[in-house]
């Protein structure tokens, strides 16, 4: 006999009494499926905190970063017959603007995570987009002594997006492979057309991924993919923020390594705008 509400199905023997076929407890089954649902709901409001929280913190550290940068390039002015005050003017300065990167791409995580963000699309050459991405790489490069391969289509490619959020996602990218490749190492990146869509590959001879890290290193927070003492400092958002990016203009982002020690590649794959296609199509013809 059932200590709760039951549904029982029966079916008699052929000239004989019923037999139980089946017995759903059916207020054990509520009361599981309500708990699930408080569960989701305490899940979606934890993270609607954490989202804001986030925000929050990223608008405050944002504040007093202009004051102190302004103010460091007044050292650096003041500093010009003094080597040492410039030098340590130098370094504030480079600090300063590497948080307000930081902060910045807490910024822009939580608003694609709202939803919140706003992308000034146009028609830009993807040749455009890695060249002010590299222009921003290059002082980690120099610092690095990474030797830097840059290969672009013989042919103009042109995309429709927002040419400072791509830039930014591929520097992202970028930066990533610089941080995980040795003094001396080599980055490449290259762009090619594949049919309707645009391929951006950014490949280098680093330390490598594990196979069961590829889709993990784009989470949230990831802390690197290396072994502890390989890891480099970070709040580990870039490639989550990149892929965002890439996501909200059609595209796609991806990793692949043939494993530890055998460097890595991301592939950032964007869709061809239609005035490109057509001025491919009228050389052709």
């Amino acid at each position: 006999m059932c200590s709760t509400t039951c549904i029982s199905r029966s079916r008699a023997r052929p000239g004989g009494s019923p037999i139980l076929v089946e017995a759903t407890d059916v207020t054990a089954r509520a009361r599981t499926e309500a708990a699930l649902r408080r569960s989701e709901a305490a899940l979606r409001e934890a993270d609607r905190r954490k989202n804001e929280f986030l925000a929050t913190l990223a608008h405050e550290l944002r504040n007093p970063l202009a004051p102190i940068l302004n103010a460091a390039l007044l050292i650096q002015l003041a500093g010009e017959a003094d080597s040492r005050l410039r030098k340590a003017a130098d370094i504030v300065v480079r600090q300063v603007q590497t948080m307000a990167r930081l902060v910045d791409d807490l910024l822009d995580v939580s608003r694609i995570t709202r939803g919140r963000i706003e992308l000034r699309m146009q028609l830009v050459h993807v040749e455009t987009i890695i060249a002010n991405a590299v222009e921003a790489a290059r002082p980690l490069i120099a610092e690095k002594r990474h030797e830097l391969d840059v290969r672009l289509p013989d042919e103009p490619v042109v995309i429709e997006g927002d040419p400072v959020r791509l830039s930014q996602a591929l520097l992202n990218i970028v930066n990533n492979a610089t941080r995980y490749t040795p003094p001396g190492g080599s980055i490449t990146i290259r762009a090619e057309p594949d049919g309707n869509r645009v391929r951006i590959t950014v490949s280098d001879t680093g330390i490598g991924i594990p196979p069961e890290l590829l889709e993990e290193i784009f989470d949230l927070f990831a802390q690197g993919h290396g072994a502890p003492e390989q890891r480099t400092p970070g709040l580990g958002i870039g490639l989550h923020l990149a892929r965002g990016l890439v996501t909200l203009h059609g595209g796609e982002l991806t990793a692949h390594s043939d494993g530890p020690g055998r460097g890595s590649e991301f592939v950032l794959t964007l869709p061809v705008s239609s005035a490109s296609r057509l001025h491919h199509r009228d050389r052709a013809s």
